[in-house]
């Protein structure tokens, strides 16, 4: 299995990459491509429309080699803190710029075949309140993707409590998730 992880945190070994170090030990022998968002040269969507018309952006940077890795993945991993109850900028940023992808799907009438499984990995300092716009942002980022979104995990209240079941449970949960066949 391919595994593309898309990494938005600052901290390089915080406690999301906890969370995903956790996930990942149930898929040794995978291929792993981590991309960390914050090491990558990502310009914002200006909203130029120009690749309305070409399905290609204007800007000439790391979007293309992102796009390119979370496609041939069988599985995609967003992997992100909670700041102030929203994913951080840089995964915004990088989720905006797929305006060319659905341009070339939704704004041609057409709508992605989904074969492969999402998930998103997420940590909070505090109690994460459940927030739908960030699921669906999620959701429909993936399903751009090709994949079908198999729920947000969680671990909160990481600034009071780090205890590690939280995160073997959040882990084991979304292998879980991602494994079966619903």
């Amino acid at each position: 299995m391919r595994i593309s992880v898309l990494l938005c945190s600052p901290r390089k070994n915080g406690n999301t990459k906890r969370l995903i170090n956790e996930f990942l030990k149930h898929f040794e022998g995978s291929s792993v491509d981590i991309i960390d968002s914050y090491s990558v040269n990502v310009s914002g969507c200006r909203g130029c429309d120009a690749c309305k018309d070409t399905g290609v952006c204007v800007f000439n940077d790391d979007m293309c080699e992102i796009i390119k890795k979370l496609k041939k993945a069988d599985m995609i991993v967003l992997a992100f803190p909670l700041y102030f109850d929203a994913m951080p900028a840089p995964m915004k940023m990088i989720i905006d710029r797929m305006q060319p992808l659905y341009n070339l799907t939704y704004g041609a009438g057409k709508r992605p075949e989904i074969n492969k499984k999402g998930i998103a990995l997420i940590t909070a300092g505090s109690k994460a309140v459940r927030d739908y716009s960030l699921d669906n942002t999620c959701k429909y980022f993936l399903n751009l993707l090709g994949a079908s979104f198999e729920g947000a995990f969680v671990v909160d209240r990481t600034d009071i409590d780090e205890g590690s079941d939280k995160f073997l449970n959040a882990a084991k949960a979304a292998v879980e998730r991602v494994l079966s066949n619903r």
